[in-house]
């Protein structure tokens, strides 16, 4: 019975989804030409008689969907289907036509030239924006630079030196737990490790907490993260209503909420009463985390208790899944590509003094090393697309743009334009990064360019890099699976599935 109540149920969403995608697509196809504006075409849709956005060639049909492809995937096949002059094309983003935009200048127009006008676009799901309330990556103006001006020093390169420490001692916990592999040569799936590691790493860094998931201690704090991250991945979550469902799924995903939450307040609290004391009795600080330089950077309380805990939750969620998912794409490449592993290995072993790990000044004398993690994030770049909403009447690449239109800004397409990158640029060539090879060219395009660019981007790459090249010096990597494949998800990762072997050298 309980069986057959579930299946309706999961049968009625999907029709009720595919039901939304057809009258999106009906409204997309009804958007003609009808009027001019100063000298700008507009496109009116005739079911509402409003204006919506601007005429361009090419209706695609929505862009979320239960389907079997990946977005990511089907965003990079829409930009080469819809080629045109404009490097725009209309779309469907959780129950709103979207302006997509896929050429370079017209994502720098929208980033940089028209930064004040473009405006990050947070509202699309309810409880995201309750959960991840005022952060740096989505409030605005003096908010903003505020908030900013508290985190930003958290990331200065002389914080993340001292990162070092606790970085190798993950990245050896983890390369520990594969020296059965290298004894027996088994394949082994490398996405659990890789998501472990990177949790545990970020934990340790960021408020001294040790999640122990490599050591398979998998508690309730470790749950509830994996329920939220899950649930980013839930293409079911954008539909208007859905969380209004008393249904178990959204019962456990807003409990998973409250309760990481409440872990990282307690965190928090704690840090800000320790570091009280700590000054009222003249003792040197016990932490060295992001979170320690958060409190400090915040002792005119510039930031509300909440404010601090919001800014450690998105960074804590944003950055475990983008450093797992492109460790997981550069191990499968270098797995794939021998010869790029054994040039990088080389690399490697000549800045590597000690043999076992390099230094934080070794590891920005790797040209090789760098070049490899860029041509992987141009190929995979798991940061694929940005979001914005326009504050105000505007043009965009000489089009009108009225105001209220969504903007996706979709990277991947930039990363994979043959103008750009070559005809083979869908093969994996670390040459294409070389310093004169690159001039002018922005791999990292999704991490977003100009002052609204990722804080966390360089915390993310040191993390990276120790992994890479420890990894390198103890083992060899080969591929057991033949060929990297993407599951369907809001984001680009490496299908689970994917296997490796490893030799110790």
């Amino acid at each position: 019975m309980i069986v057959t109540l579930v299946v309706a149920f999961v049968s009625i969403l999907i029709i009720l989804v595919l039901v939304i995608e057809l009258m999106a697509k009906k409204k997309m196809d009804s958007c003609v030409l009808v009027e001019q504006k100063d000298g700008y075409p507009l496109v009116i849709p005739r079911a509402t008689n409003s204006v919506v956005v601007e005429t361009f060639n090419g209706i695609v049909k929505p862009a979320i969907g239960l389907d079997k492809e990946n977005l990511g995937m089907k965003l990079l096949q829409a930009a080469k289907k819809n080629k045109n002059k404009t490097g725009m094309y209309l779309s469907w983003f959780v129950g709103r036509l979207a302006v997509t935009a896929f050429e370079e200048d017209v994502i720098k127009e929208v980033l940089v030239k028209k930064g004040d006008i473009f405006k990050k676009f947070t509202n699309f799901v309810e409880s995201f924006d309750k959960m991840f309330g005022k952060n740096v990556a989505s409030v605005e103006g003096e908010t903003w630079k505020n908030q900013r001006n508290v985190i930003n020093p958290s990331f200065h390169y002389l914080h993340l030196k001292k990162l070092v420490p606790t970085f190798v001692i993950t990245v050896n916990k983890c390369l520990s737990k594969w020296e059965k592999y290298g004894k027996t040569c088994e394949p082994f799936e490398i996405s659990n490790y890789l998501s472990k590691l990177t949790l545990d790493s970020l934990g340790n860094a960021a408020f001294s907490h040790d999640f122990a998931t490599l050591d398979d201690k998998l508690d309730q704090e470790y749950h509830d993260y994996r329920t939220i991250v899950d649930e980013f991945a839930n293409p079911l979550r954008s539909i208007k209503y859905y969380e209004k469902l008393n249904i178990k799924r959204n019962k456990d995903y807003f409990a998973a909420s409250e309760r990481f939450f409440d872990f990282l307040k307690g965190i928090t609290e704690k840090r800000k009463d320790l570091h009280k004391k700590n000054e009222e009795n003249g003792e040197v600080e016990k932490y060295d985390d992001l979170l320690e330089l958060m409190v400090k950077g915040n002792e005119e309380n510039i930031l509300s208790d909440e404010e601090l805990i919001h800014n450690m939750l998105i960074f804590f969620l944003a950055g475990h899944e983008t450093t797992s998912n492109t460790l997981g794409f550069i191990i499968a490449l270098l797995a794939l590509n021998q010869d790029v592993q054994d040039r990088l290995y080389k690399e490697i072993v000549e800045h590597t003094q000690d043999g076992v790990h390099p230094t934080y000044d070794e590891l920005k004398e790797m040209d090789y090393l760098n070049q490899v993690i860029k041509e992987t994030f141009r190929l995979w770049p798991t940061a694929f697309v940005i979001s914005r909403v326009c504050s105000k009447d505007t043009t965009l690449n000489g089009y009108f743009i009225p105001k209220g239109t969504i903007l996706l800004l979709n990277s991947f397409s930039v990363n994979r334009d043959p103008e750009i990158w070559g005809e083979d640029c869908d093969s994996f060539d670390p040459d294409r990064m070389e310093k004169d090879n690159i001039k002018g060219k922005n791999p990292f395009l999704g991490f977003g360019i100009g002052s609204r660019s990722c804080l966390g981007n360089n915390f993310s790459l040191l993390e990276m890099r120790l992994f890479i090249c420890m990894t390198l010096l103890k083992y060899k990597i080969k591929p057991h699976t033949k060929e990297i494949k993407i599951p369907r998800n809001f984001a680009l990762a490496l299908d689970p599935s994917f296997k490796i072997s490893i030799e110790s050298r």
